[in-house]
């Protein structure tokens, strides 16, 4: 019984103290949680002081910013009134205060300079060109021996180099057909004939041949080389009598039989559905020399053709007869011509705003003082949209495609909440309507406002990109292409007339055109004539659809390369 007893009490104290174990490690675990949670919050509350601190410590920046340059304005305008209270009481001339140019300070946007790690310089071989083959040999008595007179024999290795040479000169070709006699009595034979002419010219009845007239054309549309210095050029070379009137006549001649192709490359962008436009300043010069009109060179480029047309005036009229019967995206900037009324008739092409031109406006508020942080995060959000829409782009076709999808939309979504809640929130601090912003805290909120508005009123046409990913973000492409157009105007100021803008337009189409498929200009120009004189003048209509730069396949543009290379070389 006692033992009994006592085996009852050690399985009671055993019971207990596993009890007062368990217990233990209960608050050993809520100790832990406790002290977990207490250093969490402990890090949150220094984080958001750390935060509070950053931010007093920037507004105390901006102050001291402001604050410097508003005094250092002030001693440069106090040092200008004093000089010029000097050289009164001097008496000299009153100077005039010469414009400043600052230098703009480095931002986060800035591309690096210099060259890009791993590219490498070198000496390249021209296979493109035509070989020349010039032997250099010596005559025996160079190779005879000074001291046995043994002559030294030939061997079959050459010492070879290569060097690429320019040659310019201009030849008068005179053709001789030879004539012949027959020997023999033959019946129903003529006496004698001669040798068949030489191929015809597109350019009938000039002295000067079709080779010279690209030459010309080249010069003026593809190189942007006014006619005065052809003329003079030719002068030097020793060509006399050809002025500008007469170089004038002939490509007018040579653009008119261009003109089939400049139209097929306008319905080729009417036609696209993927259409970019802008337009850009071509001055046209009157009758006197005071008399100046602004005309536009509008351009249209799809992925197959780019199109250039010269009008006289900017209007909607003109775009909305060009695109009336379009049914596209069009890429363009934010200027009112695209959103006037005119336009709405055009219901079934989409308008896509460009990126770039908005990013261009935080970009403005960079050097404003107290803005270079709220719109560089601007700047940073815009350049994550241009990376989503390239990796989704790439992905095309790919299971990946949906996951950029969803993020480059999570992030579009994103973006308009937080430029709406930041326009809302800064509606607050602007003036009362047509008032003047009276501080600096205003003039800020201004500033960001319009900012916030123009983003926002234009949400719609930036958004195309996102349910359409063939559309661009921008419409980069359509200004590269007037870096031609830019050329022409430094050098020939402008046109003399309507009709010169249109020729001009008509050239820089089929130039920017050839250049897109990388087609050789000269190669093609030569094929293409020597096509037309075939045919005396005009090419059959199924003939020409084999001239469209977007229908020559590798295999054309390398036989249109080899023919040229061989009639320059029988040349």
């Amino acid at each position: 019984m006692a033992a009994a007893q006592q085996v009852k009490t050690i399985a009671y104290w055993q019971a207990l103290q596993r009890q007062q174990k368990r217990g233990r490690e209960k608050d050993r675990i809520r100790h832990r949680e406790d002290l977990a949670r207490i250093r969490q919050r402990a890090k949150e509350q220094r984080e958001a002081a750390t935060q509070r601190l950053k931010l007093q410590h920037q507004d105390k920046i901006d102050k001291i910013t402001k604050i410097r340059i508003e005094r250092e304005a002030a001693y440069q305008q106090r040092i200008q009134e004093l000089e010029r209270e000097l050289d009164r009481c001097k008496g000299r001339p009153e100077k005039q205060p010469k414009a400043k140019n600052p230098r703009k300070p480095k931002t986060a946007t800035d591309k690096p300079k210099g060259k890009p790690k791993g590219s490498t310089s070198g000496r390249k071989p021209h296979e493109e060109l035509p070989p020349q083959i010039v032997t250099i040999t010596l005559d025996e008595m160079q190779r005879r021996c000074p001291c046995c007179s043994e002559i030294a024999q030939e061997m079959p290795l050459c010492a070879s180099s290569e060097q690429v040479d320019w040659e310019v000169k201009l030849v008068r070709k005179r053709t001789l057909r030879q004539t012949y006699k027959h020997s023999c009595t033959c019946p129903d034979r003529p006496a004698m004939f001669a040798a068949p002419p030489p191929p015809p010219q597109a350019m009938t009845q000039s002295k000067y041949s079709d080779r010279f007239w690209i030459q010309v054309l080249m010069r003026k549309f593809y190189l942007q080389i006014p006619l005065t210095v052809t003329a003079k050029e030719l002068a030097a070379s020793g060509l006399k009598g050809v002025n500008e009137g007469t170089l004038l006549a002939g490509l007018g001649r040579m653009v008119a039989f261009l003109m089939p192709l400049v139209n097929a490359i306008k319905t080729c962008c009417q036609e696209s559905p993927l259409t970019g436009s802008d337009e850009s300043r071509l001055s046209c010069f009157g009758a006197s020399v005071d008399e100046v009109h602004n005309g536009y060179l509008w351009q249209h480029q799809c992925t197959l053709a780019v199109y250039f047309d010269f009008v006289m005036r900017r209007s909607g009229d003109y775009l909305a007869d060009f695109y009336r019967k379009a049914r596209c995206f069009l890429v363009v900037d934010r200027h009112k011509l695209y959103k006037c009324k005119a336009m709405a008739g055009c219901q079934n092409v989409t308008l896509a705003f460009c990126w770039n031109h908005t990013r261009n406006d935080f970009k403005e508020l960079l050097d404003t003082p107290g803005q270079q942080r709220w719109a560089g995060g601007y700047i940073r959000r815009i350049r994550e949209l241009y990376t989503r829409n390239d990796q989704r782009r790439k992905a095309r076709g790919s299971p990946r495609f949906a996951y950029h999808d969803s993020r480059l939309k999570a992030l579009i979504a994103a973006f308009k909440a937080h430029a709406q809640s930041e326009l809302e929130e800064n509606a607050a601090l602007l003036p009362p309507d047509g008032a003047e912003p009276k501080n600096h805290t205003q003039r800020i909120a201004l500033a960001r406002h319009q900012v916030l508005d123009c983003l926002l009123r234009h949400w719609e046409g930036l958004t195309v990109f996102v349910d359409h990913p063939q559309v661009p973000m921008d419409n980069n492409q359509t200004e590269r292409e007037f870096i031609d157009l830019a050329r022409y105007r430094r050098n020939c100021n402008g046109v003399f007339s309507e009709a010169a803008g249109k020729r001009v337009a008509a050239m820089l189409s089929l130039f920017a055109t050839l250049k897109r498929h990388q087609i050789p200009v000269r190669a093609y120009l030569t094929t293409y004539f020597a096509a037309i004189a075939r045919h005396g003048g005009a090419l059959p209509e199924d003939e020409l659809r084999g001239f469209y730069p977007w229908a020559l396949s590798e295999q054309a543009k390398r036989s249109i390369a080899i023919a040229c290379q061989a009639s320059h070389g029988d040349a």
